[in-house]
């Protein structure tokens, strides 16, 4: 099936040795990615796969850091279940939670992955809700969040709200709401505190 490819580059706000990298299948109602999360202490490669709707299949991810490695694959079945399958290789640093989704966690309503520091994952929530299309009112979601560099998962409580065509409004957990620039394909183009887009 034909798709529209891209490829983006994001730095981090306050760490401008945080670099995110992603070339994006856009198909009609889903995509497909592949990405790099690098900066001094690791690399994190990533592979994306959604749905239609935008709804998240699967994200495996493989992080590198000095002497240490750890894998994450992280499936969404379509009865709403989400399983995991995560390795560590190496000496592991001290202080990393361990990777998978955490005991007790319920993420039998996410349909979204949200990997840390990384602006592409939020482009599936935005376009699902048709926020750059109308007045959408705030939007509360469920959504696997994957921690970097551990790939450590948790049940985040976020919610997405229209602005105006070129941004939305978002806030995680109990944090205030960010206003986030985006552009027509709902790629973010500017986050406050987390990325800024660089190169196109």
């Amino acid at each position: 099936m034909w798709a529209r490819k891209r490829t983006y580059a994001w730095r981090g706000w306050d760490e401008p040795d945080l670099v995110n990298t992603a070339t994006v299948a856009f198909h009609r109602n889903h995509l497909d990615a592949t990405g790099v999360q690098e900066c001094p202490h690791y690399a994190a490669r990533w592979e994306l796969i959604t749905d239609s709707h935008w709804i998240t299949r699967e994200i495996t991810i493989e992080v590198a850091g000095n002497g240490w490695g750890r894998t994450l694959r992280l499936v969404r079945r379509r009865n709403g279940q989400w399983r995991d399958k995560a390795t560590t290789s190496g000496t592991q640093p001290s202080g990393l939670a361990s990777p998978g989704i955490a005991p007790d966690t319920d993420l039998s309503a996410a349909l979204d992955c949200d990997l840390e520091q990384c602006p592409l994952t939020c482009t599936m929530p935005i376009r699902r809700l048709g926020l750059l299309e109308g007045a959408v009112p705030s939007t509360n979601l469920i959504v696997a969040r994957v921690e970097l560099p551990s790939l450590h998962v948790t049940a985040s409580e976020q919610h997405y709200a229209s602005v105006d065509a070129h941004c939305v409004a978002h806030g995680v957990d109990a944090g205030a709401d960010v206003v986030v620039g985006v552009d027509a394909e709902a790629v973010v183009t500017d986050y406050p505190q987390v990325a800024r887009r660089v190169g196109n």
